[in-house]
């Protein structure tokens, strides 16, 4: 029996769109097994019967990674649980994309040879971008978090098998940055000057010099911009190596201006504070020094 031309035509079409299809379904799959959500849920599996949470615990991230140099790889993650935008309110307060932030954050660690569980409790919230990292210099593996606007961070190490939190052993105290006093040029308003105070925080180093900033952009003057209320509270963190001496440091990041407006088309930030700890030999925070940029 012969197939008529359009009968092939139409059979050919056929064949291209299933052979599409399967390659749409084929790409997004493998999109998802390495995206980030892809591999925390992959890796959850694997150990989630040491790791049971109750109903209100999620995982945020989590990765496998060698942290305590035994040659198996190690599960280390975040968990938290989930906080919704106007939770009474709102009808689809449950979707993923309703998630203001994630409460009482916990770190979990699980050795990769004795499967023995480990969490630490940070008592800290944060918001749903939060940016979990396992970084390694030539002294120490780091357990890093942050995110960009809660001005919240874990700073962990495992140390004799037990989670150390580098911030709380370093600065017995709340972990604050320097007061940031902004002054608007009365002439030329995109032109500022920043002065710091330390207010006798031990761990912060007095700075007696009054630094000038004059912005490119006359967009970014005082009617658009407004200085931080927020005084001396980090914004976010970051850990890097700073100096290339191949040791990371603790870099805690203060906004300067903000956006009076968010609707318009601007950044909504503009200079920064940023002061640099390195962490010394005994795994504590010392002062290096501060930074004010554009």
């Amino acid at each position: 029996m012969k197939i008529s031309l359009k009968k092939k035509i139409l059979l050919t079409i056929l064949v291209v769109v299933i052979l599409g299809i399967i390659a749409t379904v084929m790409y997004f799959k493998e999109s998802y097994e390495t995206s980030e959500k892809g591999k925390t849920n992959k890796f959850y599996e694997e150990i989630k019967d040491k790791l049971p949470l109750d109903e209100k615990r999620v995982v945020i991230s989590m990765k496998k990674y060698d942290l305590n140099a035994d040659g198996a790889e190690d599960y280390v993650g975040i968990t938290g649980i989930k906080k919704y935008h106007d939770e009474e309110k709102n009808l689809f307060k449950d979707s993923d994309s309703n998630i203001e932030l994630y409460k009482d954050v916990e770190v979990v660690y699980i050795d990769g040879n004795t499967k023995e569980p480990k969490k630490y409790a940070t008592e800290m919230s944060f918001y749903k971008e939060v940016k979990f990292e396992i970084k390694e210099d030539e002294k120490n593996k780091y357990i890093f978090a942050s995110d960009e606007n809660s001005g919240n961070v874990i700073l962990l190490v495992l140390k004799d098998n037990e989670l150390k939190n580098i911030v709380k052993d370093s600065i017995q105290a709340d972990f604050n940055g320097y007061t940031i006093n902004v002054t608007f040029d009365e002439e030329n308003t995109s032109k500022i000057k920043v002065k710091l105070d330390n207010y006798a925080r031990s761990y912060l180093n007095e700075v007696a010099d009054v630094t000038e900033l004059e912005f490119e952009d006359k967009a970014i003057n005082k009617d658009n911009y407004r200085a931080t209320y927020l005084a001396n509270k980090f914004c976010s963190f970051k850990l890097e190596d700073i100096d290339g001496d191949n040791r990371l440091e603790l870099v805690g990041v203060q906004n300067i201006l903000y956006l009076n407006d968010n609707k318009k088309q601007m950044n909504k930030n503009e200079g920064t504070v940023e002061t640099i700890f390195k962490i010394n030999d005994e795994q504590k925070l010392e002062y290096n020094k501060v930074e004010i940029k554009k």
